[in-house]
């Protein structure tokens, strides 16, 4: 079931018009001052946690004593785009917060996974899309 907060954020930002500026040639740069306009937008009317810089998630919030991460995605779905973190795969396929950095060797990671798999089947991670 996705988070009532979720769904009044989403239905905020489909009904109240916000602009994305293209500053730059290279549509991937976009994307990053695309997902900060989007944050000011959002932080100005729902009560959201912002993350440290570099985190594996763009903004959480906290609903009935759990925390939910979001990862905004700017893309026009009509190029190849990816989504790809260490942590926020492990936290989609264990439900767990991850206790480690992104900076752990794969071997290392792919052994944590594969303990915590599945240990806590109840958490999602969510990913909005500008489209």
């Amino acid at each position: 079931m996705i988070p009532a907060q979720l769904n009044e954020i989403a239905e905020f930002l489909r009904t109240n018009p916000y602009n994305l500026s293209q500053p730059l040639q290279d549509d991937r740069l976009n994307s990053s001052v695309n997902e900060e306009e989007i944050l000011n937008t959002i932080k100005g009317h729902f009560s959201i946690q912002l993350p440290k810089a570099r985190e594996w998630w763009d903004f959480g919030f906290e609903e009935n004593d759990i925390f939910y991460p979001v990862n905004i995605k700017i893309t026009t779905t009509k190029t190849a785009d990816n989504l790809n973190c260490k942590l926020g795969i492990y936290y989609a396929l264990c439900g767990l917060l991850p206790a480690f950095n992104n900076e752990i060797a794969w071997e290392k990671y792919f052994q944590k996974l594969h303990k915590d798999l599945g240990k806590n089947t109840n958490r999602d991670y969510y990913v909005f899309n500008n489209q």
